[in-house]
C-alpha cells in the first residue's frame, strides 16, 4: 500500500507523540483513512427525463444506452408486472397501485397486520418494448388518465436504485 508524504508525516508525528506520552510501542496504529470517493455526476437533463418517464404522455423512443442511463432514476415509480415470453416487452404499473382490500367477513375476528398504503386503483401502466438497440416506452391503452400522485410521493415511498447505489459505493 502506497502512502503519500502527508500520510507518512502524520504517521511519524503520531508515533512520536505516542512514545512521548508513554503509549506502548506494540500497540497497533489505526489504519490510514481510505482515499476520498469519487464524486458522482448526474446527467444534465435528468429532471426533464424523470418527468417524461413519470408522465409518459406520448410514446418515448430512446436508445438502449439512454434507457439504461435514465431508468434507474425512475425505477422507484414503476413496479415490474410481467414480461413477454420472448423478453422484448415488459409491463410496469405505478408502484402505488394496489387492489382494493377485501371486505372482512363479519364472523371472522380481525387479524393484526402491518400497516399498508391506501389502495389506489387508477391503473397507470406502461409498456417497455426493447428491440435490438432501441427502446420504446408507451402508456397502456387501458389507462386514459395519468398518475393521481406526484413524483415526490413516489420518492417518499421508495428511493430510486441509483441513489442507493451511490450511497453504498
Amino acid at each position: 500500500m502506497a502512502y503519500s508524504m502527508e500520510e507518512i508525516g502524520l504517521q511519524r508525528l503520531l508515533t512520536t507523540t505516542m512514545s512521548k506520552i508513554g503509549v506502548p510501542e506494540d500497540l497497533s496504529l489505526p489504519p490510514p483513512l481510505p482515499p476520498p470517493k469519487e464524486v458522482y455526476h448526474f446527467p444534465d437533463d435528468l429532471a426533464a427525463w424523470r418527468t417524461r418517464l413519470f408522465d409518459v404522455a406520448s410514446d418515448i423512443e430512446m436508445s438502449k444506452a439512454s434507457f439504461d442511463l435514465y431508468w434507474p432514476y425512475v425505477d422507484n415509480i414503476w413496479s415490474f408486472k410481467e414480461q413477454s415470453k420472448d423478453g422484448t416487452m415488459a409491463y410496469f404499473r405505478c408502484r402505488r397501485w394496489r387492489k382494493q382490500k377485501e371486505q372482512p367477513l363479519l364472523d371472522a375476528p380481525p387479524k393484526k397486520r402491518r400497516k399498508t398504503r391506501e389502495a389506489i386503483e387508477y391503473g397507470m401502466k406502461i409498456q417497455v418494448h426493447t428491440l435490438n438497440n432501441a427502446v420504446v416506452i408507451s402508456r397502456s391503452k387501458s389507462c386514459a388518465s395519468g398518475h393521481e400522485d406526484t413524483m415526490g410521493d413516489a420518492d417518499r415511498i421508495k428511493i430510486p436504485s441509483v441513489f442507493m447505489k451511490v450511497a453504498t459505493s
